[in-house]
């Protein structure tokens, strides 16, 4: 939602600004490879039964004065602040729950493994999800897990300000 208002100030005009964000936050998921599709293909659970991140906001201001110079021609000094209170909340996190190749023993290379999604599966149900092969076909061998799955990828912007000058005609 944006607000601005005008006041007629020493031959300008003075414009006092706001902008406030509302978010509802993005699904958490948890995704795996899938055989024919590749990496991150497969929504091992349904689409957001994680939940979501949490509910985001944020608040800008705008200060501006704009004085006429000559006929059609305006010259105005303005100062914006983003992110006021310099919220900084989740923007992404890793959804990734079983990468394409899980490291093997000792470290150097990996080990292929897709996964079928466990429908109506919830969180407690991840621990049995196992590999399949090339052909889709599912193994006794369960998944390796991404060390990194739901943690916070990146956030918002933190505070930042600008100051402009323009000459607009």
């Amino acid at each position: 939602m944006d607000a601005y208002r005008g006041f007629e100030v020493g031959g300008g005009t003075l414009t006092l600004g706001t902008r406030v964000r509302a978010l509802s936050g993005i699904p958490k998921n948890a995704l795996g490879a899938h055989y024919l599709y590749g990496p991150d293909e497969s929504f091992v659970l349904p689409r957001g039964q994680l939940g979501r991140t949490e509910f985001e906001h944020g608040f800008d201001m705008h200060v501006s004065f704009k004085r006429k110079l000559h006929e059609g021609v305006d010259a105005e000094l303005f100062f914006d602040v983003f992110n006021l209170y310099n919220r900084q909340g989740t923007f992404r996190v890793d959804d990734s729950y079983a990468p394409q190749y899980s490291l093997s023993q000792g470290g150097g290379g990996g080990i292929e493994q897709n996964v079928n999604p466990i429908s109506g599966g919830t969180y407690e149900d991840l621990i049995f999800a196992k590999a399949i092969d090339r052909d889709g076909v599912e193994s006794q061998t369960p998944l390796g897990r991404n060390p990194n799955f739901g943690n916070t990828t990146a956030r918002y912007a933190p505070a930042s300000a600008q100051v402009g000058f323009r000459v607009t005609f």
